[in-house]
């Protein structure tokens, strides 16, 4: 039987990871399990091996200004329409107004070589020890 496409990635710092960054191990993502092997810690990047459905996942933290904090799981790198396949967007930080983690889930069909990653928009958040990234292949 062969073995499921997924990986589950948990953050491991609670340092503020700037607008403009892909979650890679840079930014603490440790990696949980890899089934596959088609997730790259080092550039944040899962890379899709078949065509087919997908599930992808993330919860995130706050950062800690006062701002509009954005991220969101996109593909292929791109940031409009269709490719972003999950968005989480708050103001503020759990200082100011007790907002901590948001999660955000989304359901996407890739085909084979098409990427997903886990981007921070704009403001700052941070990938700490309750915070995770998961993509699996559904069918």
């Amino acid at each position: 039987f062969p073995v499921t496409i997924a990986f589950r990635v948990y953050g491991s710092s609670s340092v503020d990871i700037a607008g403009g960054n892909t979650i890679t191990a840079t930014q603490g993502a440790t990696v949980d399990f890899n089934q596959g092997s088609h997730y790259d810690n080092a550039t944040g990047i899962f890379t899709a091996p078949i065509t087919g459905v997908y599930s992808a996942t993330a919860t995130l933290r706050t950062g800690s200004t006062a701002t509009l904090n954005q991220a969101s799981i996109q593909k292929n790198s791109s940031s409009s329409g269709a490719n972003v396949i999950a968005f989480w967007e708050v103001v503020g930080n759990t200082a100011s107004n007790g907002f901590g983690h948001m999660s955000m889930a989304g359901i996407c069909r890739l085909a084979s070589g098409d990427t997903l990653r886990l981007r921070v928009i704009s403001g700052n958040v941070q990938f700490d020890v309750n915070d995770s990234y998961a993509v699996t292949f559904v069918g």
